[in-house]
């Protein structure tokens, strides 16, 4: 199946050998199982930057799964995003180069289509440079809790468990 009948792309971001970076990886391999649509396209990505563009094409809806050391909250919340809440970022480059919404953007700027929905789930992480494979206790007792609200935004369910929206 090619993108052009796929309206749905889960794109999980992150570092499998970085400890909580990967989660978005690892939540993207659970519901590549649970997901019981042929509607639904899930890839996982080491990379990002501007390449996320290409990965996107195509596609309706995007639902974008990662990580980040986010300012307050506790390790294993989850923020939910949508594209209008990513401001551009003060500065240009994050752990993942360029921040997503300077990305956005800039496609939006240049002229570059863009699906029409894009949704970031995020679980928060310790700001750590540790080098090890898997997930920590508090992140990975988060996992479920993402899949399923991630499984309901696909289903165009409302969400039944309170998501922390980053303000």
């Amino acid at each position: 199946m090619t993108n052009s009948h796929l309206k749905t792309l889960i794109l999980g971001i992150g570092n499998t050998v970085r400890g909580d970076d990967g989660a978005g990886i690892y939540v993207a391999e659970r519901l590549k199982v649970n997901l019981d649509s042929c509607l639904v396209d899930v890839k996982e990505t080491c990379f990002a930057g501007l390449g996320l563009l290409d990965l996107m094409a195509g596609y309706e809806k995007v639902i974008i799964v990662d990580s980040a050391s986010i300012r307050g909250g506790n390790p294993g919340d989850i923020y939910r995003f949508t594209q209008d809440d990513l401001a551009l970022n003060s500065s240009p480059y994050s752990s993942h180069e360029m921040g997503l919404g300077t990305i956005l953007h800039l496609a939006r700027e240049t002229g570059i289509c863009l699906p029409k929905d894009i949704v970031i789930y995020v679980v928060k992480i310790d700001d750590r440079d540790d080098f090890f494979e898997g997930l920590t206790k508090k992140i990975k007792d988060s996992m479920s809790k993402m899949v399923e609200l991630i499984r309901q935004e696909v289903n165009g369910c409302q969400m039944q468990w309170p998501v922390i929206r980053h303000q």
